[in-house]
């Protein structure tokens, strides 16, 4: 039954994620330990994005040099935490776009300038 296993691992995967995010610590993939399957690192490492995690554990240099491309930081996404910092220190809660950015929301654009 390897699709309850997968299943298992994703479930296990987001609580760990969500857990550590909430408590402010830094969650990091576990490796990938087929290294010569790049596609599956690849594949792994931007689900692991996609739940909250920061890094990749990485076994040897290509799988570093795919990591680096995941998980590096966005220009655009530091230029809207800064936005969203500024505005929000100036004028507390508030409303852009139809989306209301309140503390949770600022929180994480300052620990994202934070991780700059």
């Amino acid at each position: 039954m390897p699709f309850l296993e997968k299943d298992f691992f994703k479930n296990l995967k987001t609580t760990l994620a969500i857990k550590l995010n909430i408590f402010d610590i830094y969650p990091i993939g576990a490796a990938y330990q087929n290294y010569k399957d790049l596609e599956g690192f690849m594949k792994e490492a931007l689900e692991e994005k996609a739940l909250g995690f920061k890094a990749k554990f990485c076994l040897g240099p290509a799988q570093v040099k795919i990591a680096n491309k995941i998980f590096s930081k966005d220009k655009n996404l530091l230029l809207w935490a800064k936005d969203i910092v500024e505005k929000f220190e100036k004028n507390g809660p508030y409303y852009e776009d139809g989306m209301f950015i309140d503390e949770p929301i600022y929180k994480e654009a300052k620990n994202i300038l934070e991780s700059f």
